[in-house]
């Protein structure tokens, strides 16, 4: 009950800070106040001994971002996260069906809204592609999967994390959906967070041919 309060508390944090916060300002605070939630959930798991899901996910993702050209963040929501990857990357975009104001009012992240499914983007182009607890959410993720692979370059990164009790497929069949289309496993992590419930973390290389 603490955890979903305390993201029902983050939303609507998020929202007045997106209205009340002047967008310059907004720029310049971003990266703080992602550095304040993570203390914030680091704090929480410290004194609950309750895993937090965004944490674990975080820090997984920012120690893995090589700085390259072009990267491509699915699903992007309403996460803070984008205020930390815009420095990562000469050219940050973030995709999602909803417009967030606070992603889509920053100059320095190209927000796109779009449906993964039917990316509006050309073959071969991003060399990172992230996705962040999202692919439990499409309905159609085999789809969305193909279309990552289309549009990441040979030798390109993707990087996904899903939860196990909301995917209707296992982390074995989900790797060989990933492989059919061109992906090598280069990591595979599973945390337990709790009963009945894990956190897949998967990273994976675009092949050649």
């Amino acid at each position: 009950m603490r955890n979903r309060l305390d993201v029902l508390f983050y939303h609507k944090m998020i929202n007045f800070i997106a209205k009340a916060i002047p967008r310059f300002l907004l720029k310049k605070i971003g990266a703080l106040l992602f550095k304040i939630v993570m203390v914030y959930l680091f704090l929480y798991t410290l004194f609950t001994k309750e895993k937090r899901e965004r944490l674990i996910e975080y820090k997984w993702i920012l120690k893995r971002m090589n700085k390259g050209s072009l990267c491509l963040d699915v699903g992007c929501g309403d996460s803070l996260l984008g205020y930390i990857l815009v420095s990562h990357f000469p050219l940050y975009l973030s995709i999602d069906i909803k417009i967030y104001p606070i992603i889509a009012i920053n100059p320095e992240i190209n927000f796109i809204k779009a449906d993964i499914t039917h990316a509006p983007f050309k073959s071969n182009l991003f060399n990172t592609i992230i996705c962040i607890s999202t692919l439990e959410h499409i309905n159609n993720y085999v789809t969305a999967i193909y279309e990552m692979s289309r549009i990441l370059k040979n030798r390109g990164k993707l990087h996904i994390s899903v939860p196990s009790d909301i995917l209707p497929c296992t982390d074995e069949e989900l790797i060989q959906i990933l492989q059919n289309y061109k992906m090598t496993v280069i990591e595979n992590i599973k945390v337990h967070l709790s009963k009945n419930r894990e956190l897949y973390m998967i990273s994976l290389r675009k092949n050649d041919k």
